[in-house]
């Protein structure tokens, strides 16, 4: 669970960080502006969790780890690391951090925080705060009644630098909130948390069935519960067969993505208490369950104790279930394989796997390699790895042989589960046109995992949309897709929010979409569109680049999206022509970025059996769509318009002049001119206007009074040059308006984004919708 369960379930309630306000952003540059981390330890706490925590930080490539012992002087010149300490409360070291955070004794080993007592051996403390020994620089603390189960919670370690903390009881995080820098609880963060905790705690069901002890929380139905235990049998059983033995675990199920985070500080399909054998499974109306992954892992750690190395944890969990997202286990490989993202043996033992590649990538492929290694050397030998008396060399040659052999007979038990019929369907079905969803941070539930999204959905369906889109920003890190931090997102939405709103669409009618526009960090610009000249810098780029279009392209897949753009407006990127007026041209740099994105359009047709587009700049600044040589590798042409469509003055309170719409006609006409000579349908992803008087010259910027009028002015001239279009037969299949909020305070005359809800302009939907 650790901080990425944990601190980072502050994400929801915590405020949101002004990068360029003093506190908080000083810690946040003494945290990621350091080369080198001190993980400091009671002596004798080491083990498998300590590995996994140096091995997920180091693996990232920007931290070194420096071992110390709890206690010990620190190295000359190493007094300015940020610090992650562990142990208990009579640990060396541990009294400056004490009195931080205001932690009374309660002897023998426990102590009590904020008010509460924590004095169970299960009981733990997790905080960052600013280090009351080192100025300036973060601290992250694991405190624990005892040492040895803090240490539990270090193997999901996740960095933050934002002041937090979360207290578990048993595992549970019972109470979570903000700090002040120097440690003091901020109350109001803790009180509304904790009502709804307690609310919730009365509410839920408990019982047996299946040999199973169940807490079932509201909302579950019980053709759900039905349907998931059969699953968690099959996991019993299959577990059984190599650990030898039956153990019991309770099983906590949840309807709600943020009931399962506030009980359990984990917003994935399913997590496995660090301390207890309790398996936490979201069963959502609409979602695919992890087929018994959590049961079969809770199994071999009740019966085993916890897994010697990380890649067990899958291997364990998918091997029980052989199940991935509800499909079987083979299916999923064999999609693998057509997306060309098999790996070897070694790449998936590696404990650094996890900073690159796609969880849907690795997670399944380790589950095979478990019941592979459990068919080739036996259940006695596989307890043993469990357990570490084993060792496994992942540089076998006789491993790889019979690895690859596995994958081949999953791939062809399978192909014929890989038709594209959703694929050929969609192309059939028509015209389609909606809105993407996204959510403001800060303003109830951040993302897209809002319990108001079907709301947004049915507002969408009445207004005339037939689609939806659902876009997130993923930041061209080194680590894969993950959870959100505070302090460093890597993708504004986790991976259950697509599937949380995919599943409210569905439920409205809509088509789905999907698309990752990929950025260079939280604050930066889009990637690919840097005019990097040096093929090293290329290399890397693309090797990152294509981690994430696998990962998203199989998270489209397993929402069962209709069309997924696998990127959007990458001009750089696609640019394989020599520009005219450039001397000296890097011809092979050309073809290999060519060829580089020909490699990822070959992965998303794989991983995905849906239509497939990319997402072209189009306007005066950016011919990207007419240049681009790959169209005939995708279903639909993709383009985006946000530019100015005049620069001259056009006072509020005049009519529409014709250069408006003559502007808007010129920067789209081309697109339908190159769908008719491509043969082609084309969609328009995403079109907006904020409410500002300089929507028009000026959107980006937001600048000028805030203006409904002109928002108006800028939809009725977009639903006019849509319906010339489309009697001239040159007009999109599909269009997406940016952008469309999950939450009911959305909009309003009098604020300035690019939403169109509760202004005047959300009248003119229908005939913009319409008009396609």
């Amino acid at each position: 669970m650790g901080l990425s369960a944990g601190i980072m379930m502050l994400a929801t309630i915590a405020a949101p960080v002004s990068m360029g306000s003093g506190d908080r952003w000083q810690l946040y540059t003494g945290l990621f502006g350091a080369s080198e981390i001190e993980l400091c330890l009671p002596a004798g706490e080491q083990g498998p969790a300590v590995a996994e925590a140096v091995a997920k930080l180091e693996g990232r490539g920007e931290f070194k780890v420096l071992l110390t012992r709890a206690g010990q002087a620190p190295q000359a010149g190493r007094a300015e690391l940020p610090r992650i300490v562990l142990g208990e409360r009579s640990t060396p070291g541990m009294q400056p951090i004490l009195k931080a955070l205001e932690i009374e004794a309660i002897e023998p080993t426990g102590f009590q925080f904020g008010g509460s007592n924590y004095i169970q051996d299960r009981d733990v403390l997790v905080a960052c705060l600013e280090d009351p020994e080192r100025p300036g620089l973060p601290l992250t603390v694991y405190l624990g009644v005892e040492a040895k189960t803090a240490k539990a919670f270090l193997g999901d370690l996740e960095l933050t630098s934002n002041p937090g903390f979360v207290a578990y009881r048993g595992g549970h995080p019972m109470v979570q909130g903000e700090l002040d820098r120097d440690g003091v609880i901020i109350k109001e963060s803790v009180q509304a948390q904790w009502g709804r905790w307690q609310m919730r705690e009365r509410e839920i069901q408990r019982g047996q069935q299946r040999g199973f002890m169940l807490r079932v929380h509201p909302g579950v139905a019980q053709t759900s519960i039905d349907a998931y235990l059969e699953q968690a049998v099959g996991a019993r059983f299959n577990v059984r067969q190599w650990t030898g033995q039956t153990s019991k675990v309770e099983l906590h199920l949840f309807a709600s993505p943020l009931d399962k985070q506030l009980f359990t500080g984990s917003i994935e399909l399913s997590s496995v208490n660090p301390v207890r054998p309790w398996a936490q499974i979201l069963l959502a109306d609409g979602i695919p369950t992890d087929g018994g992954a959590a049961v079969a892992l809770a199994l071999a750690r009740a019966s085993l104790g916890r897994e010697a190395d990380a890649w067990l944890r899958d291997g364990a969990s998918y091997a029980g279930a052989n199940l991935y997202y509800d499909r079987s286990l083979a299916t999923w490989i064999a999609r693998l394989g057509a997306a060309q993202l098999w790996l070897s043996a070694a790449e998936l033992v590696d404990p650094a796997a996890g900073n690159k590649h796609s969880p849907h990538v690795l997670a399944p492929q380790r589950g095979l390699l478990f019941q592979t290694l459990t068919r080739l050397r036996g259940a006695e030998w596989m307890r043993g790895l469990w357990e570490g008396s084993k060792t496994l060399s992942p540089g076998d040659p006789e491993l790889e042989v019979q690895w690859r052999k596995a994958l081949e007979q999953a791939q062809s038990q399978r192909a014929d589960r890989l038709v594209p019929a959703r694929r050929r369907e969609f192309l059939a079905s028509g015209a389609f046109a909606g809105a993407d969803l996204v959510n403001q941070a800060g303003v109830r539930n951040s993302g897209l995992l809002n319990d108001e999204v079907d709301q947004a959905c049915r507002q969408l369906k009445e207004l005339g949309a037939s689609a939806v889109a659902l876009s997130t920003h993923a930041y061209l890190d080194s680590a894969p897709p993950a959870l959100p931090s505070l302090a460093r997102k890597r993708s504004s939405d986790p991976d259950v929010a697509f599937l949380w709103a995919a599943a409210a669409a569905k439920r409205s009618g809509l088509k789905l979409a999907s698309q990752a526009r990929i950025l260079t960090s939280p604050s930066g610009g889009l990637a690919g569109m840097a005019p990097w000249h040096k093929p090293q810098d290329w290399i890397r780029f693309h090797e990152r680049f294509r981690a994430w279009v696998a990962h998203y392209a199989l998270l489209a897949e397993l929402c069962e999206a209709d069309l997924f753009a696998l990127g959007s407006e990458l001009l750089h990127t696609t640019q394989w022509e020599a520009e005219p007026d450039r001397v000296h041209v890097d011809y092979q740099l050309l073809e290999d970025k060519r060829r580089l994105f020909e490699e990822e359009v070959a992965t998303a047709r794989g991983a995905f059996s849906g239509a497939l587009t990319y997402v072209a700049l189009m306007g005066p600044h950016g011919k990207e769509a007419e240049r681009f040589q790959l169209w005939s590798s995708f279903d639909l042409l993709g383009a985006t318009m946000f530019d100015p469509v005049t620069r001259q003055a056009w006072p509020l309170g005049s009519s529409i002049p014709r250069l408006v719409s003559d502007n808007m006609t010129e920067r789209l006409e081309p697109l339908g001119e190159l769908a008719r000579d491509t043969g082609l349908p084309w969609v328009l992803w995403p079109i907006g206007f904020p409410s500002t008087i300089d929507a028009h010259s000026n959107p980006f910027e937001l600048s000028g009074a805030v203006s409904a009028k002109r928002q108006t002015q800028l939809f009725t001239t977009l639903a006019k040059v849509l319906e010339d279009l489309k009697r001239r037969e040159l007009g999109p299949r599909g269009l997406f308006i940016w952008n469309w909020r999950v939450h009911s305070l959305a909009g309003g005359k009098s604020e300035r984004s690019f939403t169109p809800q509760d202004k005047p302009a959300q009248a003119l939907l229908p005939r913009v919708f319409g008009a396609l």
